[in-house]
């Protein structure tokens, strides 16, 4: 449904050698992550860096978040998965919490827990207790780690994925998933999917010390 857009945005900036895999209906991030690592892999590409992140996000210094992201990827080399979270300024209970674990590196740790969409009383707490960030659902890893983690956890949607993405349709710099394999893959996130079901000692998460919104109501347009 978006295509027109974002072939306006890649036109817009310049992005023309960009290549856009387009899923024929919604089934959450986990299907949609899996169709990358699908697609590189299948390409030779297995050493391959990839950041996730999500569109309706806003970041107000995008240098500094570079940094966090090359800090990030020291780790990620080393096959770790990297989620990236944001030091909270008010206690938040529409976002999940990152509960951090044993320091790394400069803003690097590992993780201990996550949870989700606190009530009010929980969500001060883990303001108050400056060992929480908000999970900002941007993910990072080598396309390996992750084909080996949807294989290990998530075989059946990572084949019903892989089926559509060799069935997928090629023009110019889309590329049209076949809707027929892809509806077979269960709608679920990768928080749910993966994240949440490895192990914690192969996942870090780096503290990110910047203004950031996740634009999904009217409040969030006034912060």
């Amino acid at each position: 449904n978006h295509v027109s857009l974002i072939d306006e945005e890649i036109k817009k900036n310049n992005l023309n050698e960009s290549l856009v895999l387009l899923e024929p209906e919604a089934r959450n991030t986990a299907p949609a992550i899996a169709a990358i690592v699908s697609y590189l892999k299948n390409k030779g590409r297995e050493d391959d860096m990839v950041i996730f992140l999500p569109s309706d996000a806003y970041i107000n210094n995008t240098e500094k978040f570079v940094d966090y992201i090359m800090e990030g990827e020291e780790l990620a080399r080393d096959n770790k998965i990297i989620c990236f979270g944001i030091q909270p300024t008010y206690p938040e209970t529409g976002y999940g919490y990152i509960q951090l674990d044993k320091k790394i590196n400069n803003n690097s740790y590992y993780v201990k827990k996550f949870t989700e969409k606190p009530n009010l009383e929980t969500a001060m707490r883990f303001f108050n207790d400056k060992n929480y960030l908000w999970n900002a659902g941007i993910f990072m890893a080598k396309i390996s780690t992750l084909y080996n983690l949807f294989i290990n956890l998530q075989k059946e949607l990572f084949e019903s994925v892989e089926l559509a993405i060799s069935n997928s349709k090629v023009e110019n710099n889309f590329i049209y998933i076949n809707k027929d394999y892809f509806s077979k893959a269960e709608e679920i996130s990768i928080d749910y999917a993966i994240i949440e079901n490895m192990d914690f000692n192969d996942l870090c998460t780096i503290s990110m010390n910047i203004l950031w919104s996740d634009v999904g109501s009217y409040k969030s347009l006034f912060e």
